[in-house]
């Protein structure tokens, strides 16, 4: 039984709305197109392989009811490598082949580099990054399902003070617009929940030894480390910060809520603090719980089909 902490908080889907419907399928009983773009290769793809697996999960539901109005859905799905670059030519692709509306890509720092372009071409992008700078301001096409940033850094703050903890160490991946985002949040509003930050370190997406910034960290003496990243990254701090045996306890957020994130970090990930919104703990939440058979609909024949928490 794993003791890592799923941190649990509810938050109302963020979006932005607007535009025109998607265009009308051409005739009755024709399939309708939908395009995810996520990552299923490269720094990202523990975050697209679920993706892939839950978006093909409600396409199968939604069509063994008989689809929408008598047409099934056509899932067209592009990877993007987790390259923003390529999240681009992606998305045309997916535009060019008649899809009405596309979910992904998986994380923001893509996503920002996308949204000209969906406003040009005006088909919807829902998106499932997370930094609040994909919606605020407003762009007509563009959506966004996941927890804002800065609501993942006031759910992890909450959490921090209700631990006692006043002595913050953070770490920060300066590529990604998530992490900047949330990193950015938390150090804003530290002084609302009694917290100081001791240590704020940083580093590339692509660095793969860390003992630098740890031996900065350790030395401020931190109550908590909190890792600002999503992909690799904090599968390798998790592993190199257990190894050196500091005692301190680790926070991740919301994009290691993945069995990609917990089964290759361990057994260092063992004692690790994961912030999550509730559908991912499935029934675990309890039956009092007003969202609870919305999430068993979803969380029970995912894990059932393949052998993951949500």
């Amino acid at each position: 039984m794993r003791r890592f902490t799923l941190l649990a908080m509810i938050v109302v889907t963020a979006a932005c709305a607007g535009g025109s419907a998607p265009a009308a399928v051409s005739s009755p009983g024709a399939p309708i197109k939908i395009g995810l773009l996520t990552s299923l290769t490269g720094n990202y793809a523990p975050l697209g392989t679920n993706d892939k697996l839950a978006a093909q999960q409600m396409v199968d539901a939604v069509n063994a009811k008989g689809g929408v109005a008598g047409h099934h859905i056509d899932l067209m799905i592009e990877d993007d490598q987790s390259m923003p670059a390529q999240t681009i030519i992606s998305y045309n692709k997916l535009v060019d082949a008649g899809v009405v509306a596309i979910e992904g890509p998986p994380q923001s720092t893509a996503e920002l580099a996308l949204i000209p372009i969906v406003d040009q071409k005006k088909v919807p992008d829902v998106s499932v990054g997370a930094s609040d700078d994909q919606v605020i301001p407003v762009h007509s096409y563009v959506f966004q399902t996941t927890p804002l940033a800065s609501q993942v850094a006031k759910a992890c703050l909450k959490q921090i003070q209700s631990l006692k903890f006043t002595k913050l160490a953070m770490l920060t991946d300066t590529k990604n617009a998530y992490a900047i985002k949330g990193h950015d949040t938390t150090k804003a509003l530290v002084s609302q929940f009694g917290v100081n930050i001791v240590a704020d370190e940083s580093f590339e997406t692509t660095q793969t030894n860390f003992a630098t910034q740890i031996a900065r960290i350790v030395a401020a003496k931190p109550d908590l480390l909190l890792v600002w990243a999503t992909g690799a990254p904090p599968v390798i701090i998790t592993k190199q910060w257990g190894q050196a045996k500091t005692g301190i306890p680790l926070m991740m957020t919301a994009a290691e809520a993945s069995p990609l994130y917990v089964n290759p970090a361990e057994p260092e990930v063992e004692g690790v603090y994961v912030q999550v919104t509730m559908g991912v703990i499935g029934q675990q939440v309890p039956a009092s719980n007003k969202f609870k058979k919305l999430i068993d609909d979803f969380a029970l024949p995912f894990q059932t089909a393949n052998g993951n928490w949500p």
